[in-house]
């Protein structure tokens, strides 16, 4: 990730980091599994800012061991590059945020019960 200044070793928590797109990212801390895409507007400016999720289990009474990407909050990050936005919203990752989704969404997954998919 050289291209974008990107280090893994800023990052003491995140366990794993990947790329996988352009400005979209994933990253492993404590087991968990987060995306962080940065997006840019289209109007004058051009400003960028970070959305997250995060991925969980889904189960319904037709499926199992789907996995499904979730809105997940963290504080809002925003910044004049791709860089600088992505590197602050790793940060928050790596620090957890005083929003950090609490682990236990994580684990119990997303059941919908007796709802066809």
């Amino acid at each position: 990730m050289d291209d974008l200044g990107i280090r893994t070793s800023n990052y003491p928590n995140i366990s794993e980091l990947y790329r996988e797109g352009p400005w979209a990212f994933v990253a492993v801390r404590d087991g968990r599994t987060f995306r962080v895409q940065i997006r840019q507007s289209l109007a004058e400016g051009g400003s960028f800012w970070a959305y997250y999720e995060e991925q969980i289990p889904l189960k319904t009474a037709r499926l199992s061991g789907v996995e499904v990407w979730v809105h997940a909050t963290f504080p809002w990050q925003d910044g004049t590059t791709a860089e600088a936005c992505l590197k602050g919203a790793l940060r928050w990752v790596n620090q957890g945020g005083p929003e950090f989704p609490p682990a236990e969404w994580a684990h119990e997954g997303l059941d919908m019960g007796g709802q066809a998919a």
